[in-house]
Parts: C-alpha cells; structure tokens; sequence
C-alpha cells in the first residue's frame, strides 16, 4: 500500500464517522440500520449505502479494507474525481449527522428522567396545562416510590417544582405537586447537597495536590446542616462527618469513621452508584489516614471494607473491579500477612480486563514483594510503565526501596534513597502533607537500613521513629524494626 493510500485510509479510519460506529454494540449497530432506512429520520438514500458497505467492516474498520478510494468506487461505481469526492464528503456529513440522532435517541431510552422533563417541557409549550400537571403528578409519585434520596434525587425534586413553579398557570390550578414550600424546600436539599459534595471533592483534591480554592459558603453550609429539618437526612449527615475530618486531617478522629461507616451502610439504598462509590472511596480514604497517623486498627477496617466493595461492585469499571482499588485491596491484604487470600484474589483476576492494566503488575509485585519472593518483585517492577498520577509512581519507587532493603543491597538502596527523596522534594504537585508522610518513610527505611547493618541504635529509639504521626508502610517498617531489635536479644 503507497503512502498516499495510507494517509487515505487513515483520514477514513480517524473520521468521526467510523469513531461513532465503532462505539455501537452488536444490538445497536443492526439496529441502527432500521433507523438508517426509516424516511422520517433519513432522507438520503446513498447514506443507506454507504453505512451498507463500510457494516461489513465491522467492528474491527480495518484501514485498508476502508481505503477512501475503494469505498467511493463501491458506492458510485466509478473512479473518484473531483465532484464524486464532494458528493461523497456530504453523503458521509449526513450519514454522520443521523448517527449522532440515533445515539441521542438511544441515550433517550435510558434516562427516564429526561424523558419526564421533555413531556412537561413540550406540554408546557403546546399550551396542554391540563396535561402538564398531570405528568407532574405522576412524575412526583415517581419520584416518592424510589428510596434513594441523594444529591441526585434532590436535584430532580428541585428540577420538576422549578418547571411546577414556573409554569404561567400555577396559581389556577388546584395541584397538589406545586407549591411555594415544596419549591423551596426542595432548593435547599439540593443546594446543601450539591455544596457539601463539591466543598468535600476540594478538601479531597487540596489533600493530594499543592493548590489551594476558596470554598465560598462553607462555614455557612455546615452550620446549616445541623439545624432541623436538614439534621435528619442521611447524606447530609454523612457529609457533615466527613468534611469535619477532611478539615482535620493531621489530627482525624477515630471514633468518627465508624459513625459514617454505620450511617453509609444503614442507608445504602438512599444513594445511587455514583453517591454510593464517591462515598466509599472518602470513607476509605479516612480509614488510610487514621492508620497512617498512627491507629493501627484500621488496616483491618480498610481490608475488610475494600472487601464489602468488591461483593456490592460500588467502584468497578465496566462489571470490573477498578485498577486502584484492587491494588489497594491486595496492599492493605498484604499488609496483614494475608497472602494466601491475596494469592487466590489476584488468580480470580487472571483473565479478566483487568489484567491488562499497568495496576494489576504493580500489585502482583506487591504480593511477591510481602511473600519474599523479590526477584519476582524487581521482574515485574521493570514491566511497569510510567503512571499519569504521581501518586502511583511513588507507590512503585516504595515498594523497590522496600525490595533493596530486603535484599541487603546496599548501593542500589543508597542511591534509590537520595534519588527518590530529590523527586519527592521536587514534585511542585503533592501536598505539603503527602510529602511529609512519604519522606518520614525514607527517612526512616534509611535508619533501620543503617541499622541492620551498621549502626546500633538503642531498641527503644527504633520504635520512637515509628510513633510519627504521619507515615507510609507503618506495619512493613514496624516489621523490620521488631526483626532488629530480636536479633539483638
């Protein structure tokens, strides 16, 4: 194939036409070929065509069974010239356009919301008051049959008193889905529900990366969530716990976490996924830093909750279990000598997607890492590329310093030392406090690494190092500072 035929096919390949194609499934590319020869959505007989000869190319598309060229003599049945390329430009401008109306349409089929709002909104517009509030009424006792009661819900709730509210003949009508109260009330939850998310989303991002937001009306917001009626809702209880421990992270309350904990899993069904996952992951995130401020007992909790969210599926991706939580799972299971259970984790995951990740290396290397098996661990360290996220990179160069610690190794450890500390000194990203609890790992893997070998610290010495506050890997490091201190007895 020239190169001229290649540049061809690959503008083909790349155009947004094939893209949209490719994102169908099976049932909805057949399908879409009924839409295609409907003359109400589709006027042009030649997109028909077209669509025809490039369907048996699919999924795949490859290049050059879809040379430009190639697919213009099959259409037209004549060699491409100057007014055949124009006409075939606009007869792929339509077929794309009615692609994009079918994937609307499809999308359609599966917001029942959407759908609710648009039948108000056309009866609003024909003048159909009578029909207007009567889909209101249905749409409300809808809504009040479901049990979840999320930042969701109340955004709905707010959305149909809006258009209630808003309609010219509300005040004539006798309906019992609008009133002033409901409007307002329904404002408010959404509000305070909204507001408490995005407060707890900034105070999350400020955690992990050195930048700084002005949260307007926080104060404000969280005085008002403890006032009835809003001090009995549930979401709002939960995120008024949260944040008050997202505020205080250098000195969190451990009794707080089973307190959100108990109100999460007693309400589950209030919350649709996206509210159920985004409230996991903070309160996982509260379990890993009371135990790396110092709470021991919270690596069981975080194990055993990784546990529950891979049985309810709260965070998977695609029916899968998501790369950072399975990571996560296997490195708090690691950590409590649970090998045997991580062996059996990792091989049910052995032919799924999953596996095709850079976070599933990373986390059989952390198994072999935590089963002494450190040749295995360097192997498959060497296989793992470069993450996007900082974080994930710092857990890799971790676990090798771990690794050469083991090993005894010790110019590879010197040097893996100074230049992991210059990284993390350099990283103009990670926050002031990631930094410190990364650093005070280094710092301390250096001096037991000294120790072992080297120096003799007094044992009671080793163990005040670990009592810092702020600290990765505290079980590992205790480890190795319980492995000093009995060789010397």
């Amino acid at each position: 194939m020239s190169a001229r035929t290649i540049y061809k096919a690959q503008i083909l390949k790349k155009s947004k036409l094939i893209t949209l194609l490719s994102s169908l499934n099976k049932i909805e590319f057949r399908n879409f070929e009924k839409f295609l020869g409907h003359s109400f959505f589709n006027k042009d007989q030649d997109s028909l065509k077209l669509f025809k000869i490039l369907s048996r190319q699919y999924p795949d598309f490859e290049e050059k069974n879809i040379e430009k060229e190639r697919v213009i003599k099959r259409l037209y049945k004549q060699e491409a010239n100057k007014k055949i390329q124009q006409q075939f430009n606009y007869t792929m401008f339509n077929l794309t356009k009615t692609l994009e109306q079918y994937i609307l349409w499809l999308e359609l089929q599966e917001q029942d919301n959407d759908r609710h709002f648009l039948s108000l909104k056309a009866y609003k517009r024909r003048k159909l008051d009578k029909f207007f509030f009567k889909k209101a009424q249905e749409f409300k006792t809808e809504l009040d049959k479901t049990e979840q009661r999320d930042a969701a819900y109340y955004n709905i709730l707010y959305q149909l008193n809006l258009y209630i509210f808003h309609h010219p003949s509300t005040a004539k009508l006798d309906t019992e889905v609008d009133s002033f109260k409901n409007y307002v009330e329904s404002f408010d939850l959404f509000l305070l529900s909204t507001k408490l998310i995005q407060i707890s989303a900034i105070l999350n991002r400020q955690f992990v990366v050195d930048e700084q937001f002005t949260i307007h009306l926080e104060n404000a917001v969280l005085s008002k969530i403890k006032e009835s009626p809003f001090s009995n809702y549930p979401l709002l209880q939960i995120y008024d716990i949260l944040i008050a421990y997202q505020q205080n992270r250098k000195t969190p309350d451990p009794e707080a976490f089973p307190k959100a904990k108990a109100l999460f899993l007693e309400h589950l069904s209030l919350f649709g996924k996206n509210e159920q996952a985004s409230i996991a992951s903070l309160l996982l995130n509260f379990a890993i830093t009371l135990y790396n401020n110092g709470h021991d007992e919270f690596l069981w909790e975080q194990f055993e909750f990784y546990q529950f969210i891979e049985q309810e599926k709260l965070l998977h991706q695609k029916d899968e279990s998501h790369p950072v939580i399975f990571f996560n799972t296997v490195q708090a299971a690691c950590e409590l000598g649970e090998l045997e259970w991580v062996f059996q984790f990792i091989q049910s995951k052995e032919d799924s997607i999953l596996k095709e990740d850079n976070m599933f290396l990373l986390a059989k290397a952390y198994y072999h890492s935590c089963n002494g098996e450190h040749d295995e661990t360097l192997e498959l360290l060497r296989d793992v590329h470069k993450f996007e996220f900082y974080y994930h990179n710092i857990t890799a160069k971790a676990l090798m310093l771990r690794t050469y610690y083991e090993q005894d190794e010790l110019d590879l450890f010197d040097y893996l030392v100074n230049s992991f500390s210059v990284y993390i000194r350099r990283n103009n990203k990670m926050s002031p406090y990631m930094k410190e609890q990364i650093l005070n790992f280094i710092k301390i893997c250096n001096r037991l690494f000294q120790n072992k070998n080297y120096e003799a610290d007094e044992s009671e010495h080793l163990l005040k190092l670990l009592q810092t506050d702020k600290l990765f890997y505290r079980a590992w490091l205790k480890r190795q500072a319980a492995q000093i201190i009995d060789r010397r007895k």
